[in-house]
């Protein structure tokens, strides 16, 4: 498969970003072991289930809860990881 570039204002050559493999998206038992090994900062949960998680490490990443609401249950348990911002929507 041939490669793709962007060029960019000063005329270099610019990688196309992998968009699937810089995506974020993580699988959501992932996402539990980050909740509780305590590396998540803040987390945003939306209605369509999509969660966002913004770590420690400077990373913004997301999963799919398997049901509503899954992930405060996992925060509530995670208590002794301190606070963890949580909003939802």
């Amino acid at each position: 498969m041939p490669t793709t570039a962007c060029i960019s204002s000063d005329n270099q050559n610019l990688p196309e970003e992998d968009k699937a493999a810089d995506s974020g998206a993580i699988e959501w038992s992932e996402a539990l072991s980050l909740i509780n090994s305590c590396e998540v900062l803040r987390i945003s949960q939306l209605p369509n289930r999509n969660v966002d998680m913004w770590l420690k490490d400077g990373r913004q990443i997301w999963a799919v809860e398997p049901k509503l609401d899954d992930v405060l249950q996992t925060v509530q348990a995670a208590s002794r990881c301190g606070n963890i911002i949580v909003s939802t929507e």
